[in-house]
């Protein structure tokens, strides 16, 4: 019996834990559904078909370009929005938006 109570308070303990974590993510998750602005510390941002470098270019944006963020994914450490603008939908790298006009 006291082996039951160890492990109940093993796995109570757990899920404390990670109930912590999750909250400690949402927490500071980056806000989504917004408009945001390409920043103006940017030059040219290309507008991809897949949250990768590798993906297909759609659009160019430059400095200042208004998108609305829908979503967002983290590959491989980088966050990446999926946006819609003037010139088509895509994903654009976190870093390159602001919510605030530039």
């Amino acid at each position: 019996m006291a082996i039951l109570w160890r492990v109940t308070a093993a796995v109570a303990v757990l899920l404390g834990i990670i109930t912590l974590i999750l909250g400690a993510k949402a927490w500071t998750a980056s806000p989504e559904g917004f408009t945001g602005y390409i920043n103006d510390q940017s030059a040219a941002v290309y507008l991809r078909s897949r949250p990768e470098e590798t993906g297909r270019t759609i659009a160019i944006l430059n400095p200042g370009t208004e998108v609305r963020v829908d979503r967002s994914t983290t590959q491989e450490d980088v966050t990446w929005y999926h946006v819609k603008t003037e010139s088509g939908t895509g994903w654009i790298q976190e870093a390159y938006i602001s919510q605030s006009k530039p």
